[in-house]
């Protein structure tokens, strides 16, 4: 019997990074995944509670997860698009900037 892989198997650099568009090619790759509820699902139960729990999960960041755990609970099957707060690239750090 052959192993099963996800789409995210080998990716971990990608699912962890801070950097704004490895995040969204991870939400990508999630996107087309079967297991995204269930990945999802896992997420918002553990919250912050887990190693894992920073990075890319279900195709939400941390602070999405947060957004919909407080809308919703655990319940996945209510989570739905994001809010435009979400999906645009937050403004560039000012901080040492001449």
């Amino acid at each position: 019997m052959g192993s099963t892989s996800t789409p995210c198997a080998g990716q971990t650099a990608l699912f962890y990074s801070l950097d704004w568009d490895d995040q969204q090619a991870a939400k990508e790759v999630c996107a087309g995944c079967l297991l995204r509820p269930r990945c999802l699902q896992r997420a918002l139960e553990v919250g912050g509670f887990d190693r894992w729990a920073d990075g890319i999960q279900g195709g939400f960041d941390p602070e999405e997860r947060g957004f919909y755990r407080r809308l919703y609970g655990t319940d996945v099957q209510r989570v739905r698009e994001l809010p435009a707060r979400f999906r645009t690239r937050p403004p560039a750090s000012r901080s040492g900037a001449a």
